[in-house]
């Protein structure tokens, strides 16, 4: 049976940077995309060149928000940012990282594998999920990782609420790899 995780798993990491251009109607979608950029490394720790961003439109208007979607090019996921930028004159670029606590979700995979493959937690080596997981209920992401010699894979579903391990089965033992 799978267990949900409650919410406080859900970052909703909103960061605040300031726009140049005061006095425009619109902001560039260039900036929207360098403040949402901005906002991944500041959760993730990664390098800003590792991360793409594709907006809707290439502006944004004053006082309103728009849905970005932010994606790691080393293929550690993807994440929606809602962003809004203020109607002040000198206004701000709101970005909101729409992501699940990745370090949280590896910690729950480990623990549902080492209770459904019944071994024992001296016998853990760890679990590797992305690094950008989509807080949106529905999103599903495979995770993987080792236990003692074996190899297994998991399926992890977010939910309203935050997040289940929906299935975690072995894949083969390390010794079948090499």
């Amino acid at each position: 049976m799978a267990q949900t995780t409650p919410l406080a798993a859900a970052a909703a990491l909103t960061i605040v940077f300031g726009v140049t251009g005061c006095g425009q109607e619109t902001v560039p979608a260039g900036q929207v995309k360098a403040a949402v950029a901005r906002a991944v490394v500041k959760d993730t720790e990664l390098n800003v060149r590792g991360v793409v961003v594709t907006c809707p439109d290439d502006t944004v208007d004053r006082g309103s928000s728009v849905t970005c979607t932010a994606t790691l090019t080393s293929g550690g996921g993807s994440a929606p940012a809602r962003v809004t930028v203020t109607d002040a004159p000198d206004g701000d670029i709101r970005v909101t990282l729409l992501s699940l606590d990745s370090t949280q979700v590896a910690t729950q995979v480990r623990d549902a594998a080492t209770g459904r493959l019944r071994q024992e937690s001296k016998d853990i080596i760890g679990a590797q999920c992305p690094v950008l997981i989509s807080s949106c209920p529905g999103t599903r992401v495979k995770c993987s990782g080792q236990i003692g010699s074996r190899l297994y894979s998991a399926t992890v579903v977010a939910t309203p609420d935050g997040f289940e391990v929906t299935e975690v089965k072995p894949v083969k033992r390390v010794a079948d790899v090499e």
